[in-house]
C-alpha cells in the first residue's frame, strides 16, 4: 500500500479515537429514562453545561387563548383555574425546606451572563411513616415578578417528574410566559416555553440547576431559539411539614393520594 494511503489511514484512526473519548459516559452524565411516549434525550446535569430535549423537537404545542396573547388586556380572570391536577412525590432530603436563589448565569454565543433573578422556593410538605419526605405541586399555577415598568407573569400549565435519585432531583414543565405593561396593564409581549430542570446538592445546604429551554411563540410554534441556564439554591430554613397550603389541606390530600396509590403502610 502507498505510504501516502497509510498516513491517512492512521490520521482517521487517530481522529475516531479522540471523537470516542470526548464522549461522556453514561455513568457521568446519570441519563433521565421516563415512560413518556415522546422519546426524551438525555439530561447531562454536568457542572459545565445541561443537554436536554425532544426527539425530533416537536414544531408546535397548544396555542396560548387570545385573551392571553399580546396586544389584549390583561385580566387576571383569563387565567385558568389553579391548582386542578394535584402531585405527590418522594424528593431526598438535601431539597426539602425553603430556598433562596439570588442570580441566574445564561449561557449566551457571546458567553455566558449572569443576572439578578431573586426567588424562594419550597420543597417537602409532608412526611410518610417511613421519615421520607414528600413534595407536592398543584398546577396550573401563577408566578408574578413585578417591576418597574413592566410584570412577567409565569403561568404553568404543565409539570411532571422526569427523575428522582439520591442524587438527582429533574423535572420537565410548559408555562405561557406573559409580558404586562403596568402603565395600561396591556400585554406587550407573550410567548411559551418548554423547560427541563436537573438539580444536584453541590455544597451543604446548596442546590445547583442545569436547565435547557425552548420557546415557542403565543400560537404554539417552535422558535428556533433555545436557552441553556443554571442557577444555584441556598437553603434558608430547614423542612417543616405543611399542613395547609393555598387554601388546601395537605395532609388530607396526602392520605387521600397514599391510600388511591394503595401505599396505606405509608400513611403516618
Amino acid at each position: 500500500m502507498p505510504l501516502k494511503h497509510i498516513l491517512i489511514l492512521i490520521m482517521l484512526f487517530f481522529r475516531l479515537n479522540v471523537l470516542a473519548q470526548s464522549q461522556p459516559s453514561s455513568e457521568l452524565n446519570g441519563n433521565i429514562e421516563t415512560d413518556r411516549q415522546l422519546n426524551m434525550q438525555n439530561l447531562n446535569s454536568s457542572v459545565n453545561a445541561v443537554s436536554t430535549g425532544l426527539t425530533p423537537s416537536p414544531s408546535r404545542i397548544q396555542p396560548m387563548a387570545p385573551t392571553l396573547q399580546a396586544g389584549a388586556t390583561y385580566n387576571a380572570s383569563n387565567l385558568p383555574q389553579n391548582g386542578t391536577t394535584d402531585l405527590w412525590f418522594k424528593i431526598p432530603n438535601w431539597r426539602s425546606g425553603e430556598f433562596h436563589r439570588e442570580i441566574q448565569t445564561d449561557f449566551t454565543l457571546a458567553g455566558p451572563k449572569t443576572f439578578k433573578s431573586a426567588v424562594n422556593h419550597f420543597y417537602g410538605f409532608q412526611t410518610d411513616k417511613t421519615g421520607q419526605i414528600w413534595n407536592y405541586v398543584s398546577y396550573p399555577y401563577t408566578e408574578k415578578v413585578v417591576n418597574q415598568n413592566y410584570t412577567d407573569i409565569k403561568l404553568v400549565i404543565f409539570f411532571e417528574v422526569l427523575k428522582i435519585t439520591n442524587e438527582l432531583y429533574s423535572i420537565h414543565c410548559i408555562t405561557n410566559d406573559i409580558i404586562v405593561n403596568n402603565s395600561n396593564n396591556q400585554i406587550v409581549k407573550s410567548y411559551q416555553t418548554e423547560d427541563f430542570q436537573a438539580f444536584k446538592q453541590v455544597a451543604q445546604n446548596v442546590a445547583e440547576a442545569h436547565c435547557h429551554s425552548q420557546f415557542f411563540d403565543s400560537h404554539g410554534q417552535a422558535i428556533s431559539e433555545s436557552q441553556k441556564y443554571l442557577f444555584p439554591e441556598t437553603r434558608i430554613k430547614d423542612y417543616q411539614p405543611t399542613n395547609f397550603w393555598n387554601g388546601k389541606n395537605l395532609s388530607i390530600s396526602f392520605h387521600n393520594y397514599l391510600l388511591a396509590n394503595h401505599l396505606n403502610n405509608l400513611i403516618p
